[in-house]
């Protein structure tokens, strides 16, 4: 379909004559609009009756020609098939009627070719984002092109005049691009429309419009999450545990306090830490089964957090009630001894009473 010059048309000749199932075909992708298709045979085939079938294949479907090659009216000129519309892809086919037949060229002609500039955008719309007392979002560009014919002289301005938004370079020819910009100062959370209107009066197309919205968004919330405890646990006094939390939108040092009245006073654990999301504990001597933590800001205590429920901080077992029995270390009567210190722990009966002495 492209020749070898590069310019579209096949131009050689050939002569089909293999019976009715002879067929050539021109194709060629991206192609897109309205055209008009002609076909060209540039010699008389020999012998035979010589007539042509030709298929076209376009947006609508297919449309069949029968053509007398021997015809002298037909003969070397370009014939036009129709006006086609295409969507992304051309085929023609030529097949034999009756045999021997020509496959000679093709060529499409813009239906409706322009005959004035026309202006062409690139992007079409400009979307922008922006954090509600953050900085301003980047520039963006806007390339106006001219997809007709002649010189393109253009003009850019907002329609409406928005406060929040500015042009620069907001005139040109083809090729040259006009800049936007935004200015959030005093905007509140909200989705904010303009548009910017490109004129020129000699322009089939003229005005086109690119749409600009610019979407600001609150501030992002710094959060703290106590994650342990965070209700139900029973800590022992003595023992050892992890307060732990997330955060985000957060980085400093953060205060971890406890309290063992429901939160009516607190306690430091440590007056600021580094925001590392645990921090080991050992627990006080401060029975309580009301007990709370909270974490917060070791700055300005905002912001904060505290366990979702109470837990309990609780007696740990009396003195010399612990002992390690190991079989490697233990005498062969390691079961025995070990039974007999339950009892002793726990009573004989299993009540939890030591009854003997």
């Amino acid at each position: 379909m492209n020749g070898a010059d590069g310019d579209g048309f096949w131009e050689g000749s050939a002569q089909v004559s293999y019976g009715s199932s002879a067929l050539a075909r021109w194709h060629k992708e991206e192609v897109t609009g309205s055209y008009k298709v002609y076909v060209y045979f540039g010699y008389y085939p020999n012998g035979g009756s010589k007539v042509a079938k030709y298929t076209v294949y376009h947006a609508g479907g297919t449309s069949e020609f029968t053509i007398d090659q021997e015809s002298s009216s037909n003969y070397k000129k370009w014939i036009e098939l129709g006006t086609f519309d295409f969507t992304g892809y051309f085929k023609v086919e030529i097949s034999a009627v009756a045999v021997p037949i020509v496959a000679d060229a093709v060529k499409l002609e813009a239906a409706n070719p322009p005959t004035d500039p026309e202006i062409s955008l690139s992007p079409s719309s400009l979307t922008f984002t922006a954090i509600a007392g953050g900085s301003n979002p980047a520039d963006q560009n806007v390339t106006v092109s001219n997809s007709g014919v002649g010189s393109l002289s253009w003009t850019a301005v907002e329609n409406p005049d928005e406060s929040w938004m500015s042009l620069s370079s907001a005139s040109g020819s083809d090729g040259d691009a006009f800049i936007v910009s935004v200015d959030i100062t005093g905007l509140s959370e909200g989705v904010y429309n303009g548009t910017v209107r490109v004129t020129d009066p000699a322009a089939s197309n003229s005005p086109q419009d690119v749409p600009v919205t610019l979407t600001v968004t609150a501030q992002p919330v710094p959060e703290i999450t106590v994650v342990s405890p965070n209700g139900g646990e029973d800590w022992q006094v003595g023992s050892s545990h992890d307060i732990q939390w997330t955060s985000s939108e957060f980085s400093g040092d953060v205060k971890i306090e406890y309290s063992t009245d429901s939160g009516s006073s607190w306690t430091d654990v440590v007056s600021s830490t580094g925001n590392t999301g645990s921090y080991g504990w050992t627990v006080p001597a401060t029975v309580s089964s009301t007990c709370l933590v909270r974490i917060s800001d070791a700055g300005d205590g905002d912001p904060l957090d505290v366990s979702d429920a109470v837990f309990a901080i609780s007696e740990g077992p009396p003195p010399g009630s612990e002992i390690i029995l190991d079989k490697d270390t233990t005498p062969g009567n390691f079961t025995e001894v070990a039974k007999k210190w339950y009892n002793k722990v726990n009573g004989a009966d299993g009540d939890g009473f030591w009854e003997g002495s």
